[in-house]
């Protein structure tokens, strides 16, 4: 007869979880649960969250730097969250989405900002899910956390036509835009769904003035006014021309090189031949 085993011999098992997998299931989980289970779908959020934060770095000391963590796996979360908070409505926003970016380090941040915009765009012009209250306080709520961060004032702050990619993906966002490398940010609002985005322009054109040494900044704004030229937006293209003006001067390199010039020339003379075609027909 062979002696038992004590207890503390017996190796314990220990389980791994795969960032890029856990994220596919994730976004399968949205999917179905989104409408017919919203209950179950914030309390995998929430139970996620825990994990989320610890490897994202909330909660390191000084010293300590936070796991590598996949792409694929906050774009999961935080889109999850988003999903989570609209389905049980306004309440959720703050509790689900908000709450839990306004801690994450800078990096990690810019990542989360720009899966909760993407997100929410559709959600907003296509699915007419959120209601346009909601969508311009949670744009105004994350150009807050994005201004404060120190990478943001240190591309306010100087003319480059460069940006650092974490800080760009987020900037594309904000303004309606996905960020190509190499190619700069694209806005990908559609004209049916411009109109709505006249709601954002009192928030973007001061991050447009603020930043109008950013050639990557500028790129952004002119991409989502050139969506649809109209001559109600003349004023905010005017602030953002007075601001480049003012720091950039005659830097032949933005307005010529870089086709800023052109763009606003072009811009113009569509919006306004376009409000004066509609005059001439209404008047005959």
């Amino acid at each position: 007869m062979q002696p038992r085993q004590k207890q503390s011999d017996v190796l314990s098992r220990v389980f791994a979880l795969d960032a890029g997998a856990a994220a596919q299931w994730l976004s399968l989980a949205v999917e179905l649960w989104r409408a017919t289970r919203p209950d179950l779908l914030c309390a995998l959020v929430r139970h996620c969250w825990a994990w989320t934060a610890g490897a994202n770095g909330i909660g390191c000391g000084p010293d300590e730097e936070p796991g590598d963590l996949s792409f694929e796996w906050n774009d999961a979360y935080f889109t999850a969250a988003l999903a989570a908070a609209v389905s049980i409505g306004d309440g959720g926003i703050e509790e689900y989405v908000l709450k839990p970016l306004a801690q994450l380090p800078e990096e990690p941040l810019f990542d989360a900002m720009e899966a909760v915009l993407h997100a929410l765009d559709p959600l907003w012009l296509d699915g007419k899910v959120v209601s346009d209250s909601t969508a311009v306080s949670i744009r105004e709520t994350l150009a807050q956390q994005l201004v404060a961060t120190q990478r943001w004032r240190r591309s306010a702050s100087k003319c480059s036509s460069g940006i650092e990619l974490h800080v760009a993906g987020a900037v594309a966002a904000m303004f309606m835009g996905q960020h190509n490398i190499g190619r700069g940010p694209c806005c990908y609002v559609h004209p049916l769904g411009a109109a709505r985005t006249a709601l954002l322009l009192s928030l973007l054109t001061p991050l447009t003035e603020q930043a109008s040494g950013s050639m990557f900044v500028a790129f952004a704004f002119l991409s989502l006014l050139e969506v649809e030229p109209h001559a109600d937006r003349l004023k905010f293209m005017a602030r953002a021309v007075v601001a480049w003006w003012q720091m950039q001067g005659a830097n032949a390199e933005f307005w010529i090189e870089y086709g800023v010039g052109e763009r606003v020339c072009n811009w113009v003379g569509k919006a306004v031949l376009g409000r004066i075609g509609k005059t001439e027909k209404i008047g005959r």
